[in-house]
């Protein structure tokens, strides 16, 4: 029996469930401009600010996938900060993306080190024709749907340590005919032509859903001291006298076996103070994202399903998706402060600037296995309350005027 790749909407589930993983990729582009110092030492700056490199590790191909040990890799540049609570972040400018998130010696968001390789290419199901690869991480999918058009992409990196006890890794790019060419890929068609709720498209081209539209995007990665939870802002900037329709996605890879379970309160898709996550692959452990008290954020979920029913030649007979299953599990909850669906467009006003925020909380003890559903989520109902002054200051959705 093979079973395909689906997506999980509406109310949680709410037992043990089994997930596994995608690929993501790399192209030769690097336009990328580093704005801070390599470290810090001011005495008002506590942050350690840190030039570094992160590994990419790569299969020739799916058919490679099952063996789980990667062919060669790519070292990308990469900026990494770390505070008093000996909470470590790294980010990298492929795709925009926080690489790692350690707290001890645990990582707590996926990383792809079997190797990942590009799967469903001209399948039209991924912004980019030559499919999709994931190497893991919690990055900003940008103006489309599916994991956004600069996936593979990097983006210009810099870094801020002007707030006092804080640093923060910030990742741009701006959605200009210009660096769309740099894709150096046809775009897909279907329906990524076709309109809103549309059942079929006429439409002639590639990437009519989405016009090019010269806004700014923008991943903030904040670590403060004194805190063992990582803030994360994304900010898409209209600066054209024009609206624009769409997307703005983060989807986040946590790490999980067989023993993973779901970790939220909700009961809907709408995130409003509260949080969603799962307990990871390392005993006792798990991360939860926390979403603001005001206006709601929509969740997405995604996973694989049981690996026991997966045979990858089998899948690459019927769906080009599912024949692209990952050697190692992972569970991804996705967050937007303003697309409910995908391939269902926001409208973005004329010199607007548009922001929400998150918080990433990895949660070190308490979730052991032994323990009911319930008592997990008490342990991460209290970790959340003690952390709740801090948590309470993620900014809400907003929407300003640009000046």
């Amino acid at each position: 029996m093979m079973v395909s790749k689906y997506f999980v909407f509406g109310l949680l589930l709410k037992e043990a469930a089994a997930f596994t993983a995608v690929t993501h990729s790399s192209s030769a582009l690097t336009h990328r401009s580093h704005t801070a110092a390599d470290s810090s030492s001011s005495a008002l700056q506590a942050i350690s600010v840190e030039k570094t490199k992160h590994t990419l590790y790569y299969v020739e191909s799916i058919n490679q996938i099952k063996d789980g040990k990667p062919q060669w890799s790519e070292e990308i540049d990469a900026y990494t900060l770390t505070n008093n609570k000996g909470m470590k972040v790294t980010g990298m400018p492929r795709g925009a993306n926080l690489c790692d998130l350690t707290l001890g010696d645990t990582n707590y968001v996926w990383e792809n080190k079997a190797g990942g390789a590009y799967y469903g290419p001209f399948s039209n199901s991924f912004p980019l024709s030559r499919g999709l690869i994931l190497n893991g991480g919690v990055r900003f999918a940008a103006v489309t749907a599916e994991h956004g058009l600069y996936y593979d992409t990097d983006w210009e990196m810099s870094t801020d340590v002007s707030g006092e006890g804080e640093a923060s890794i910030i990742f741009r790019i701006q959605d200009t005919m210009e660096q769309r060419f740099k894709v150096k890929d046809p775009f897909s068609v279907g329906q990524f032509n076709r309109a809103d709720g549309a059942q079929s498209t006429t439409a002639t081209g590639r990437m009519t859903k989405y016009p090019v539209t010269n806004m700014i995007f923008t991943f903030k990665i904040t670590l403060k001291d004194d805190e063992d939870f990582v803030r994360l802002s994304m900010t898409i900037e209209n600066p054209t006298s024009k609206s624009c329709n769409a997307e703005a996605w983060v989807p986040m890879t946590f790490p999980i076996d067989k023993n993973s379970q779901i970790l939220s309160r909700q009961k809907t898709r709408w995130n409003k103070r509260l949080y969603h996550g799962c307990t990871i692959d390392k005993s006792g452990k798990g991360i939860v994202y926390y979403a603001p008290e005001g206006k709601p954020h929509y969740t997405k979920m995604w996973g694989w399903g049981n690996p026991d029913n997966f045979v990858r030649e089998e899948a690459e007979k019927n769906d080009p998706l599912a024949a692209g299953r990952p050697a190692t599990e992972y569970y991804e909850p996705w967050s937007s402060g303003f697309n409910f669906a995908f391939f269902q467009t926001a409208e973005f006003k004329s010199m607007t600037r548009y922001n929400w925020e998150i918080a990433l909380v990895p949660i070190p003890d308490g979730l052991e296995n032994s323990k009911t559903l319930e008592e997990k989520l008490e342990v991460v109902d209290n970790y959340i309350e003690a952390r709740i002054d801090s948590l309470s200051t993620v900014a809400d959705v907003t929407e300003t005027p640009i000046e």
